[in-house]
């Protein structure tokens, strides 16, 4: 197989895993249909591994992706977080109508991550990102109620004012310098042209890729998103698309505007810190255990665009090397935000009659000790504490801040912000472990026929998958929160070099 064959044979993987989910769902088998898109993804997992150790970084593929080291290593979480959001939700998928096309659109949603993350033209880039928009509003329809279809219609809605503006400032782009949509010929041609149209391109594309990362104030579909979208599909859209959004601005940010827009990076940060503040005293408000989830992840993307507001402040190149440390942040992230939307599909199996509140998880850590192990750690971990994954993304971001000229501001709205945090996750760790638990819908089944246990909870699975997935997920970053102390932060490091 060639270098460039190599380069998009994981997003092809996908493309094939997504066709055949469809053929299975015509055929009304909706748990062959999942299965299918998870080998499918789990192989596309594998392919990128494979292409960022064969494939020499920055290699170009047909014009318009760029891959192998890093670029191709990127895909890894990517392909692996979307496999493991369907395997925690194969009960749920397996059981709905709509649950075999929801898998379907997850690896094509896929599929358009990783090219998004490999794109280095314009038009490709605009095509990824509207077809990760056209699946998330697809999968939060996908719940069938009024709810969920009022929140996909306002993403809808937002979507397309803010693919107005990703269009805007791509016409600005290939219309004044050059007609070019390739990204290193870009980069060449802005310092030769007009400087204001170039930072009025960067100002419309910054606006629309914080829109698909939900950052402030492009932030308002985030919550009624993944407060109503179905858990499966909610834990995906809350780790792949994220990733792969994060890491093509990135790339587009070193590649053309880095050397010719000045004051970019405090657009970034006023991005960043808005995003901070408001996630994290909105979260502290929430009631809804998902909801709450939206908001934290608002004020997780301000930490990771805190970072490349650093990098465009360091000048040529500063993009880049700060790139390996924001994304150690946002995959460890991926990582906990995915397994803590698993566990709310836990807990809604655990429990059917959950209303979706934290005050309803009231002692399922003592009821579901493994749900609550998983549920611990992920709280940990999107709060940062050490000896958990999250701790290290964040102290790799923040130490940079601290210690560049000019930004200990930032590093300190990034650090009470996080400490703030601690405040909402808490607040589920006291309803899991300490609150007594509700007296009705605390089992499938509240009233068990005379042959079955007396104790209904002794009824329930040992482990649901969902609950599995979610474990696992959690042993991972504590692994990755251990594994430093004792070989050092190259550890971690290594994983995003290829």
């Amino acid at each position: 197989m060639s270098d460039s064959a190599l380069i998009i044979s994981p997003m092809i993987a996908a493309i094939i895993a997504g066709v055949l989910a469809l053929v299975a769902d015509a055929a009304a088998r909706p748990r062959v249909a999942v299965g299918v898109a998870i080998v499918g993804l789990a192989a596309g997992c594998v392919l990128a591994a494979v292409a960022s150790q064969s494939v020499e970084g920055g290699s170009l593929a047909y014009g318009v992706f760029i891959g192998g080291g890093e670029l191709s290593a990127v895909g890894v979480p990517i392909f692996a977080l979307a496999a493991l959001s369907l395997l925690g939700g194969m009960r749920y998928l397996s059981n709905r109508e709509t649950g075999a096309a929801m898998a379907a659109l997850v690896a094509f949603a896929t599929a358009a991550s990783s090219a998004l993350a490999a794109s280095a033209d314009l038009i490709l880039t605009a095509i990824a990102l509207e077809t990760i928009a056209i699946c998330a509003y697809a999968l939060v329809s996908a719940a069938r109620t009024d709810r969920s279809a009022e929140a996909a219609l306002k993403y809808l809605i937002q979507g397309a004012v803010s693919t107005g503006l990703l269009i805007l400032g791509m016409a600005l782009l290939f219309g004044l310098y050059g007609g070019s949509r390739s990204y290193p010929a870009l980069g060449l041609s802005l310092p030769l042209g007009p400087a204001a149209p170039a930072g009025a391109a960067a100002a419309l594309i910054l606006s629309a890729f914080a829109f698909k990362l939900g950052a402030v104030p492009f932030h308002a579909w985030a919550p009624d998103v993944f407060e109503t979208a179905p858990s499966p599909a909610a834990a995906f859209m809350a780790g792949a698309p994220k990733i792969a959004a994060l890491f093509g601005l990135f790339v587009v940010f070193a590649q053309v505007f880095e050397a010719s827009v000045e004051n970019l990076a405090y657009q970034v940060a006023a991005l960043a810190a808005l995003s901070i503040v408001l996630g994290n005293f909105a979260g502290l408000r929430q009631r809804s255990y998902s909801r709450m989830l939206g908001y934290s992840g608002i004020a997780q993307v301000g930490y990771a665009l805190a970072g490349l507001a650093v990098g465009l402040a360091r000048g040529e190149g500063g993009v880049a090397n700060m790139l390996r440390l924001t994304l150690v942040l946002i995959v460890m992230y991926a990582i906990a935000a995915t397994a803590a939307f698993l566990i709310a599909q836990a807990v809604s199996e655990v429990r059917p009659d959950w209303d979706g509140s934290i005050a309803g998880m009231a002692g399922i850590g003592r009821q579901r000790p493994a749900l609550g192990l998983a549920l611990g750690v992920t709280m940990f971990s999107l709060t940062g504490i050490p000896l958990t994954a999250g701790f290290w993304g964040k102290l790799l971001v923040f130490g940079v801040l601290s210690v560049t000229s000019g930004w200990l501001w930032l590093a300190l709205v990034a650090v009470v912000g996080s400490v703030i945090s601690f405040g909402y996750y808490g607040s589920v760790l006291r309803a899991a472990f300490f609150d007594e638990p509700p007296l009705n819908g605390s089992v499938p089944h509240p009233d068990p026929p005379a042959e079955e246990p007396a104790d209904a909870v002794a009824a329930l699975p040992r482990l649901f998958l969902s609950e599995g997935t979610a474990l696992f997920l959690a042993v991972v970053l504590l692994g990755i929160g251990i594994v430093p102390l004792f070989s050092g932060l190259d550890s971690i490091l290594a994983l995003f070099a290829g």
